[in-house]
């Protein structure tokens, strides 16, 4: 499995995943109870989703010194940082998922391992503090021809998501009666 980071290849930041990464299936859970003293067990509120973790395992390619692997640790600092010197935002996708992607920031310092034959393991640790994947923007244009026409917009994730429904009468009779239902 492969990564771009705001559309930049892992291969072209010269770095791959390791084999057997383990990724973070949901989010991190934040639990909502409250333990009162002398009563025996706690007060569940409930729980919600909170961010999602990444810690990517990394290893260096084609480097063969040890200025080649501090090369790669400074691009993917770069590609992390704002022009003001602090983390900024990336998109961050999957090759498993190229139509998607999670909104990401560095969440710690990168652990790197220097090792001999001057391969350099990096520890890339990424949040999402929106922890649901997103998709592209898709567009529906449709033309109605007819009276009455029904068309559906459905949203195919597993979270709510705001919906922009623009209408443009491009001929020359007035536009009434039409509704806009939600489920």
């Amino acid at each position: 499995m492969s990564f771009t980071i705001d559309g930049t290849s892992a291969s072209t930041l010269n770095v791959k995943l390791k084999s057997g990464y383990t990724e973070p299936g949901t989010p991190n859970i934040r639990k909502r109870e409250l333990t009162v003293p002398g009563k025996a067990g706690k007060y569940d509120f409930g729980s919600e989703y909170s961010d999602r973790v990444f810690e990517l395992p990394l290893v260096t390619l084609d480097t063969t010194t040890n200025a080649e692997v501090q090369e790669v640790i400074r691009e993917l600092a770069d590609t992390l940082t704002d022009n003001n010197g602090d983390p900024k935002e990336v998109e961050l996708s999957f090759s498993k998922e190229s139509d998607k992607h999670y909104k990401v920031k560095l969440n710690e310092s990168m652990g790197i391992t220097r090792s001999p034959g001057k391969i350099g393991e990096i520890t890339l640790p990424l949040v999402a503090t929106e922890p649901y994947a997103f998709a592209s923007k898709n567009t529906n244009t449709v033309s109605i021809t007819s009276s009455p026409q029904v068309f559906s917009v459905q949203n195919s994730g597993s979270a709510p998501t705001p919906i922009t429904i623009t209408i443009t009468n491009t001929g020359s009779s007035t536009i009434s009666g039409f509704t806009i239902k939600t489920a």
